[in-house]
């Protein structure tokens, strides 16, 4: 780990206020605080601190909870292929429709309309079959 924490305090200055990366140091410190414990504490005693490091907790919490996040999303998105299906639209009228369909298309995916369920099948695999 000690080369590690080297390279960390060597690319710091880069970072820090007046460096080229100066924008991008909240980057820098989260990525350096998830690695390493601070090195700045509390000098006097104004509250109580017990061994846990907040942000690292916090950066478990948010990994944690967009695994959900996710899924969420793709579950609903489903639904609504699936609802778009069973009442027998193959686009959406308004703004959404270039975006969904369009960019699928682009991306190498199809609306498999031969299932009873709406899915994404990868074009290369239509034309292989």
């Amino acid at each position: 780990m000690r080369p590690l924490r080297k390279f960390m305090d060597g690319i710091a200055p880069t970072f820090e206020k007046g460096g080229k990366l100066h924008a991008l140091y909240p980057v820098y410190e989260a990525i350096d605080t998830a690695l390493y414990t601070p090195g700045h504490v509390t000098a006097g005693p104004s509250h109580v601190r017990d061994g846990l490091d907040l942000k690292r907790i916090m950066i478990t919490v948010w990994a944690c909870a967009s695994i959900p996040g996710f899924a969420g999303s793709y579950v609903a998105g489903l639904n609504a292929n699936e609802a778009m299906q069973e009442m027998g639209l193959e686009t959406v009228a308004n703004w959404r429709g270039p975006i969904l369909f369009d960019r699928a298309a682009r991306n190498g995916f199809a609306l498999e309309s031969s299932s009873g369920r709406a899915t994404a099948r990868v074009l290369s695999d239509i034309l292989v079959s």
